[in-house]
């Protein structure tokens, strides 16, 4: 039953196999399913997809299924084409309604390059030479918390213990680099961190990351000399919630011409400060937050996940919080905005917590270049790092830059 298979996407593929097994043999009726699977020295890197169901008429007697296609389209490698569908790789139904996407979803190495831990110190020394120290909060992957609901052949070949130790070790990583990060053990353990339809977290993920931001937070000597102002989290109106939008089962929706509808926020959460807004203490206008985030969709508010976790920060640190998370930023558009637009001049934040998931990885080093020298604000005279004089012509797809005349010198930054 081996089968030749070109494994693409990685240079560490070491072995490729193919597995076949029989799911169900009644008679002269054969069910059979076969899983193209990747293999990295007996370590999970990429589940490929379900790539063959035969179904007889005898099944109906038979053993039940453990995988259920929602689609032959969504084993097709033609429907994750297009770049903007890269993510959704390859998505499969698992148990209780859960939707995975094996590529993102079932990820289980965390590796940082000496690079990018470089790239990431020096960010966190050119904040703090600016009187900002930088938080990071990683989410886990969907694979790490919700497993436990992935389909056969997948709930075997997907080692979560794993995930989960190459996951904290990455946090290590960055930690040993002089970064405060969130301390994320235990949460492989938070089954309801996700919702299970869609790629955001809910209000129970959004709570436990906040609890464990704010223990960071405690610790920082920026945070003792904060002013404090008391918030109070408490459940949301379901009729003040838009409906449950979930990206991953409107692309099974689309790939596959059904009309499958989401289930709805298991709850959400909304929080106000404590004392009402005519107080004497706000007589005097507001105060400017000295802690601001910036992160994913995860972090907006209200939506699109409803799950409060600058909220839930907010009454953890009895601080009022500057939210400028952008919705689809990934793992740099909030950052590179907020740095970049002199958003970051005009607050100053004294902290700095940095959302993002760990599946979009650290690796990606052209935005730290961007970023790190922005954080000292425009130059001007003997203050600018280079001054450049030429041109931008653009021809086609093709850019190209001349220059007459470059000067530049030695700066810290």
């Amino acid at each position: 039953w081996y089968l030749p298979f070109q494994c693409r996407n990685s240079i560490d593929i070491k072995a490729t196999y193919v597995v076949m097994s029989a799911l169900n043999l009644h008679a002269i009726n054969l069910l059979f399913t076969c899983t193209v699977v990747c293999v990295y020295e007996m370590k999970l890197l990429i589940l490929i997809t379900s790539c063959l169901l035969l179904v007889s008429p005898a099944i109906a007697q038979g053993t039940p299924l453990h995988i259920e296609p929602l689609c032959a389209a969504l084993s097709q490698s033609e429907t994750y084409a297009n770049p903007d569908n890269k993510d959704f790789q390859n998505l499969v139904l698992g148990s209780h309604g859960w939707l995975f996407r094996t590529r993102v979803d079932l990820k289980s190495r965390f590796v940082l390059s000496s690079d990018t831990i470089n790239y990431i110190s020096r960010l966190n020394s050119a904040l703090a030479r600016n009187d900002t120290r930088l938080v990071v909060a990683v989410l886990p992957t969907r694979g790490i918390t919700s497993g436990t609901n992935l389909p056969l052949p997948f709930s075997n070949l997907y080692n979560k213990k794993r995930a989960t130790a190459n996951y904290l070790s990455m946090l290590d990583d960055i930690r040993l680099s002089g970064v405060s990060v969130a301390d994320m053990s235990g949460v492989d353990a938070v089954q309801d961190y996700f919702l299970p339809q869609d790629n955001h977290w809910t209000s129970d993920g959004a709570n436990f990351t906040a609890a464990r931001v704010a223990e960071v937070i405690k610790n920082l000597p920026a945070y003792k000399d904060m002013p404090r102002e008391e918030y109070k989290s408490e459940t949301s109106v379901k009729s003040d919630m838009a409906p449950l939008s979930s990206r991953l089962l409107e692309f099974v929706n689309e790939s596959c011409g059904t009309t499958y509808v989401a289930k709805e926020y298991p709850k959400g959460f909304v929080t106000s400060p404590a004392k009402s807004e005519s107080s004497d203490d706000n007589l005097f206008g507001d105060k400017k937050p000295t802690i601001a985030v910036v992160g994913t969709s995860n972090s907006t508010e209200p939506a699109p996940s409803y799950a409060n976790f600058v909220g839930f920060l907010r009454e953890k640190l009895s601080s009022d919080i500057l939210n400028v998370a952008i919705s689809g930023g990934s793992l740099d558009g909030s950052i590179v905005n907020f740095l970049t637009n002199g958003g970051y001049q005009q607050a100053r934040p004294k902290i700095l917590i940095w959302e993002v998931s760990a599946y979009y990885g650290f690796n990606r080093q052209s935005f730290f270049r961007e970023i790190i020298p922005a954080i000292q604000g425009k130059c001007s005279g003997d203050e600018e790092a280079a001054n450049w004089t030429g041109g931008i012509k653009k021809t086609g797809s093709t850019v190209s830059v001349s220059y007459t005349h470059l000067r530049a010198h030695q700066t810290d930054s």
